[in-house]
């Protein structure tokens, strides 16, 4: 269950961008720059999304809500690469697929065989907790 201060502090990070985003538009004088503005804003929000530290709070909030399952995939499946485990922190936080695609620098077909790949990876590895993080990859929807 989560605790109301972490709540608060997701809720306050996910509109915190949002509000960003109104309040500049609110004050651009020139409205023919607004498309330009708009595409720098949200690439500046991919970039922080693929910052390491933006990535390990990702990482850690998952861990705290999921049973520590992205832990247990970095102890217990030998030879996941960090990218591997951007990916997976990616998509079992929620994003969707686009958006797995836009912060992982990937497109959708490429999407589909990865989350395959390392599906199979951790099915045949000797992880202890295998059944746990593959019922976590099936919960994943195709948004």
């Amino acid at each position: 269950m989560l605790k109301q201060e972490e709540i608060d502090r997701i809720l306050n990070e996910r509109y915190e961008d949002f509000n960003g985003l109104f309040d500049n538009y609110y004050y651009i004088k020139d409205k023919k720059d607004i498309n330009s503005w708009v595409i720098n804003f949200f690439n500046k929000m991919i970039e922080q999304c693929r910052s390491k530290e933006y990535m390990q709070r990702l990482e850690e909030t998952i861990n705290q809500h999921k049973n520590n399952v992205l832990s247990k995939i970095r102890e217990q499946v030998n030879g996941i690469s960090e990218n591997e485990m951007v990916f997976i922190t990616l998509i079992f936080s929620g994003f969707s697929l686009r958006a797995v695609c836009l912060i992982a620098g990937i497109n959708t077909t490429n999407y589909y065989t990865k989350r395959r790949r390392l599906k199979l990876k951790i099915e045949n590895s000797d992880a202890q907790d295998k059944s746990l993080i593959i019922a976590q990859f099936d919960k994943i929807s195709n948004r």
